[in-house]
């Protein structure tokens, strides 16, 4: 576990949450409302489905059959 223990926002861009997780060699982070609770977890699966589905600014949308694991 990391120490102080690195959260993030519901309104944190993804982007920052791939650049504080690979920097850091996280593999999850907490997601905290502003009263510093808990309200979930991103994992490094998680954003890696939202880059799939485009949701980064500025990402590429997937071509459908490499989103489908098939080769181009």
């Amino acid at each position: 576990m990391t120490s102080p223990v690195r959260t993030a926002r519901a309104e944190t861009p993804i982007s920052d949450l791939v650049m504080w997780m690979s920097t850091a060699g996280l593999h999850h982070l907490p997601v905290v409302a502003t009263d510093e609770k808990l309200i979930g977890i991103v994992s490094q699966t998680d954003l890696v489905a939202q880059m799939l589905a485009g949701a980064v600014d500025g990402a590429e949308a997937p071509r459908p059959a490499l989103a489908a694991g098939v080769p181009a």
